[in-house]
């Protein structure tokens, strides 16, 4: 797995789990094994985010992408393009960051901080 953009000081509310204080959240890209394990992180797992991983696999992906906070509170399947995609206009919170490649998301809780 590895992590491949950052999303400083997140903070909000997705898939009905709200943050309480800021956080980072990183972009990781894996495997479908791996993204089978991460789905096992996902509290509750959604039967939308296992349909997702499951359609992604039948299409031939050998790429998945996870949005984890720092806290693993939020582990979801978003598409590849979530960090530039359109939907930000002009402005995307992620930061691009040198590809960190980690064997476990606990991992997380150790990276240093990135803050605009």
């Amino acid at each position: 797995m590895k992590v491949t953009y950052v999303w400083p000081n997140y903070d909000g509310v997705i898939h009905g789990v709200r943050i309480e204080a800021p956080t980072d959240a990183f972009w990781i890209e894996c495997s479908s094994d791996e993204a089978q394990k991460l789905l096992s992180f996902a509290v509750p797992v959604s039967e939308m985010d296992q349909k997702r991983i499951e359609d992604w696999r039948a299409r031939g992906f050998s790429n998945y992408c996870f949005l984890v906070t720092r806290d693993l509170r939020i582990v979801i399947p978003f598409w590849w393009s979530y960090p530039f995609d359109n939907l930000w206009n002009a402005y995307s919170p992620f930061q691009r960051v040198e590809p960190i490649e980690i064997d476990d998301l606990q991992q997380l809780r150790n990276l240093n901080s990135i803050r605009r």
